[in-house]
């Protein structure tokens, strides 16, 4: 994620490919976005524009560093956590409460297949599988949406009446 580069987002097709020469397999890593990660995106493209491939750049114009990103979510959450942490949530959620099949949690963490053979039958990334796969995760995380809409100057006249 510190690496990811605005021309690796395929806006259309709802996807992060990270090249292969940034991947531990060697080969290119397809993500399917969640609409959280898109309006994250999205955020991230409003609030700065796209001045610069990386899509997080540090302050001194080379990508963030791994310890800035530890040190924000150590702030945001109060708490010692890591950013593996966070693949490791994921893992057990997958199988725990997500109900993933196991290759489909794998391929979604770009695990390389052990076995030679089985890695030689499956070549393709079941990137649409993973996409429910990954809007489930999404949904899990992030608390729903507000359902009912309030009318703001309603509630300001019932307070002012009530004070």
């Amino acid at each position: 994620m510190l690496g990811a580069q605005w021309l690796e987002i395929d806006w259309t097709g709802k996807t992060w490919v990270v090249p292969a020469i940034r991947t531990k397999s060697n080969r290119d890593h397809i993500i399917p976005l969640s609409t959280g990660a898109l309006a994250a995106l999205r955020e991230v493209e409003s609030l700065r524009g796209v001045r610069g491939d990386l899509v997080f750049p540090g302050s001194k114009g080379g990508g963030l560093w791994s310890t800035t990103l530890l040190v924000l979510l150590q702030r945001q959450m109060n708490r010692a956590v890591t950013a593996h942490g966070f693949r490791s949530a994921f893992r057990d959620w997958c199988g725990d409460e997500g109900d993933v099949p196991r290759e489909l949690a794998e391929a979604s963490l770009a695990h390389v297949i052990k076995d030679q053979v089985e890695r030689a039958y499956r070549r393709k990334s079941a990137v649409e599988r993973r996409r429910i796969v990954m809007q489930s995760w999404c949904d899990y995380c992030l608390p729903p949406a507000p359902t009912e809409i309030v009318n703001i100057e309603e509630v300001r006249r019932e307070r002012a009446t009530a004070a």
